[in-house]
């Protein structure tokens, strides 16, 4: 008989006490061991799952609901009198908590959580890892890299030169060697292409602009040449002690030249047909028809004179007739520019005869002014006679013929 150290209980089989079930001393264990009564239950706290969190993504993080709790067995405690009788265990006593929401199902007066791989309620499903939304590619799986697509390489055009901005720097700079002829011109024609390269991205921008600054530069300096003229003229005169003039210094060489192609041109009236030869020793005839060249012809000496020197010459010599230098200058700006000064001529005939079936019919001696202007390019003058204010179109006999 082994008494239990716990409660005490007497006639005891076993190894366990058959009241409490707590183990017996083993010098005591004479009788079968007895069942020891597992601990008083005790209650267990249940704390509420945290609240899910979403995982940073373009998917929304899934609900992951609380495991339910499991009840924890307690071993039944049996109840033993002196006789051996076996009381049944008592029924465990667990603490009401609170109802938990089972998987798939919301609290009371809140929606059920998504069971996972579906949508919330009126929402679409999300998708699994590695598949796209609807309409979209779905995402490479993990260890698969992203496929480049071929591709053809493009080069990108090349600009192409602005031709104005070319031109004009050429202009430019043929002006210095020219005494700034085409400078106004290649000052108009670079603006231009300055600013067409600068709306369609082409090349050539830096020779425009350096066209623009050549052609201003020459510009000005001729304007500026000829403003001061006559401050230039007397400087040339002082310098030379010759007492020549500006227009005289600037345009003789090719006055000369001019004077040299008329006195050797046969000329022909072709409002009139009448014919002028001019001869050596600056002698002429002045033919009344060009188809007869031995009867009614006039006969003398010739004189003729280009630009401000014609002007000075008619205003001072001929002052009878009234033309004075101011008019002139306004008739060449409106009508020729700066071309007309080296154009304008006058061409002065002393006749000392008049010849009719080789006789002198006029035993006088008179002069006859025209005043008009030579075109070298065409080789023509056209001719106004002071006296009788009749105009005269002469032409050379090989372009009338």
């Amino acid at each position: 008989m082994s008494v239990c150290p716990n409660c005490g209980a007497t006639d005891n089989i076993g190894n366990f006490c058959e009241s409490c079930g707590a183990p017996l001393p083993l010098e005591q264990s004479a009788r079968p061991a007895q069942l020891q009564p597992a601990p008083a239950p005790q209650s267990v706290q249940y704390q509420p799952a945290p609240a899910p969190q979403p995982a940073p993504g373009p998917q929304a993080a899934q609900y992951q609901p609380a495991p339910a709790p499991q009840p924890i067995p307690v071993q039944p405690v049996y109840q033993q009198s002196e006789q051996l009788v076996y009381h049944q265990p008592t029924e465990p006593v667990y603490q009401p908590q609170p109802a938990y929401a089972q998987p798939g199902q919301g609290y009371q007066g809140q929606p059920s959580y998504p069971q996972p791989g579906q949508g919330y309620q009126g929402q679409p499903a999300y998708q699994q890892p590695g598949q796209g939304y609807q309409g979209q590619p779905g995402y490479p799986q993990p260890g698969q890299g992203y496929q480049p697509q071929p591709y053809a390489p493009t080069l990108a055009p090349k600009k192409a030169t602005n031709g104005a901005c070319i031109a004009g720097f050429i202009l430019g700079l043929v002006g210095i060697f020219t005494f700034g002829i085409p400078s106004f011109i290649g000052f108009i024609v670079s603006t231009i292409g300055v600013i067409v390269a600068s709306v369609k991205k082409q090349k050539g921008k830096v020779l425009g602009i350096i066209g623009m600054v050549l052609s201003l530069l020459m510009v000005v300096g001729v304007i500026l040449f000829f403003a001061n003229a006559d401050k230039i003229s007397e400087a040339l005169s002082d310098a030379s002690g010759e007492g020549q003039s500006f227009e005289e210094w600037l345009f003789d060489d090719s006055y000369d030249g001019k004077i040299e192609i008329i006195s050797e041109t046969e000329w022909i009236d072709k409002n009139s047909g009448a014919g002028m030869l001019f001869e050596a020793n600056d002698n002429f005839k002045y033919y009344k028809n060009h188809n007869d060249l031995t009867n009614n012809y006039y006969t003398g000496t010739y004189e003729i004179y280009f630009g401000y020197e014609a002007m000075e010459i008619l205003e001072t010599k001929y002052g009878q007739y009234g033309v004075t230098s101011d008019s002139i200058c306004d008739e060449i700006d409106n009508e020729r520019g700066l071309s007309g000064v080296s154009e304008f001529m006058i061409l002065v005939l002393h006749n000392d005869g008049c010849w009719v079936d080789g006789e002198n019919t006029i035993d006088l001696k008179w002069d006859k002014v025209y005043m008009g202007y030579y075109d070298d390019n065409r080789n023509n003058m056209d001719l106004t006679c002071l006296d009788d204010n009749k105009n005269y179109a002469f032409v050379s006999w090989d372009d009338f013929n």
